[in-house]
Parts: C-alpha cells; sequence; structure tokens
C-alpha cells in the first residue's frame, strides 16, 4: 500500500495524483509538485489515500510550499493577468479570430506562447501561430507542451489532456535527406534490445531514455526501434 493524494493546479478543472512521499498532508494545503510544463505549485483536493499496486509511474509531491513559493506562485498569477491584457490587445489589433481563453506560467517561469480556442466537435483542426519556432533536431531536441482543455459555455473545465510536440520538417531532394531544410547524415542503428524486467517493453520512462542516451554517446543520430512496444 502506498499513500497517495490529489491534488489541483486551479480551483476547479482535473485533479492529479501524486504518491505523498512520507509527507503529511490535508485539504488545502499547497505543494511544490513536478508536472510535464515544469515545477509548479498545487492544492491538495482530497485527504491521502492507500492505493494498492504498482505505483511507479506516480511522482511524488517535492515538498510542502514555503513563503517563497507562495510569493513566486502569486507573482506567476500577476504575470498570467498581464499576458491575458497584452494577448487580447494583440488579437483586436491584428484582428485575429481567436478567442483567448487563459494564459499560464508555471511557477519556474515557463510561458504559454500560442493559444487558440475552437468548437468542441469531430474533424476540428486547430493551427497554433508560433513566432521564431524552436525546431527540433536530433541534438536539440526540443519540444512544446500542449494542453488540450475542454470547457463548458460559462469556462468552468470539462476535461483536459497534457501532451507534448517536436516542430520539425524531413524531406528528400537531389539524393539527399533534409532536416529542418539543412542536409543531414543519418547514422542510424538497429535497436532490439531487451529488459529483464520488461522483455520488449521498457519497465518505465527512464530505461527508454537510457537507451536513446547510450546510443547518442557513441555517435548514433537515430535508431530504427524494432518489436518494442510503447
Amino acid at each position: 500500500m502506498t499513500k497517495v493524494v490529489n491534488v489541483r493546479f486551479r480551483d476547479a478543472g482535473k485533479a492529479y495524483r501524486f504518491t505523498t512521499g512520507g509527507l503529511s498532508l490535508g485539504i488545502g494545503d499547497s505543494v511544490i509538485v513536478e508536472t510535464e510544463q515544469g515545477i509548479d505549485l498545487a492544492h491538495v483536493c482530497e485527504e491521502p489515500y492507500d492505493l494498492e499496486g504498482d505505483v511507479k509511474d506516480i511522482l511524488p509531491i517535492k515538498r510542502i510550499a514555503t513563503e517563497a513559493d507562495l510569493k513566486a506562485y502569486d507573482e506567476k498569477c500577476a504575470k498570467e493577468k498581464d499576458a491575458m491584457v497584452k494577448c487580447r490587445e494583440l488579437i483586436e489589433r491584428r484582428e485575429l479570430e481567436m478567442n483567448l481563453v487563459d494564459c499560464a506560467f508555471t511557477l519556474d517561469g515557463k510561458k504559454v506562447v500560442s493559444t487558440k480556442t475552437a468548437p468542441a466537435t469531430n474533424n476540428t483542426i486547430i493551427v497554433l501561430p508560433i513566432k521564431n519556432p524552436k525546431l527540433w533536431w536530433p541534438e536539440e531536441p526540443n519540444l512544446y507542451d500542449v494542453t488540450y482543455t475542454v470547457r463548458d459555455a460559462k469556462g468552468a473545465v470539462l476535461d483536459e489532456v497534457k501532451s507534448y510536440a517536436g516542430m520539425r520538417k524531413i524531406h528528400l531532394a537531389g539524393g539527399y535527406f533534409y532536416l529542418n531544410n539543412k542536409p543531414y547524415f543519418q547514422r542510424l542503428v538497429l535497436d532490439q534490445g531487451y529488459y529483464p524486467d520488461g522483455i520488449w517493453t521498457a519497465p518505465t520512462d527512464q530505461a527508454l531514455r537510457h537507451d536513446i542516451e547510450m546510443s547518442k554517446a557513441v555517435g548514433f543520430n537515430g535508431a530504427r526501434l524494432h518489436q518494442k512496444v510503447f
């Protein structure tokens, strides 16, 4: 049995599960957690409870928020309000067909670079313009965190999904392989490794990352992952 707790990053919306990390927590406590977007502050929304089974993929609460954390959180909220004002002004000035819903910063200062609202219907396509995007390269695997939020007519959060994406272009020309419009020589390896505790499936994200880091360390910049389950 492992002690876990549910937290929210806002007053409403989806709750996320973390292990307590041995901390004594109660409803309303402010805690520091690590997310896909970075370090952030969240609030305990339920009393801790025991969870059976494998919890290796559940991150622990890093610590109870300090006064400095709470101050940084207030500054973050102020930045979000300022960003909302500036974004609305930009949308109106350029007459963009966008309905700005939210702007968010994490506690470590990361910012939202693009946002757009569209009807929550099947086959809806959303194009997010990004000025001076950071492209994805094997040597610099820049990724953008993406959050999909569904709200009702009053703006309340109904569901939220977090993901990520890289921005790159691949094409062939004159017998050469191009990455982001530049010739790129591929040094590839066939990765057909096995894991004692996962067979074809990496037991953890860290195990899969270790494979990639080891391949890059010996000079490869790409891999064909054969008979691997993700």
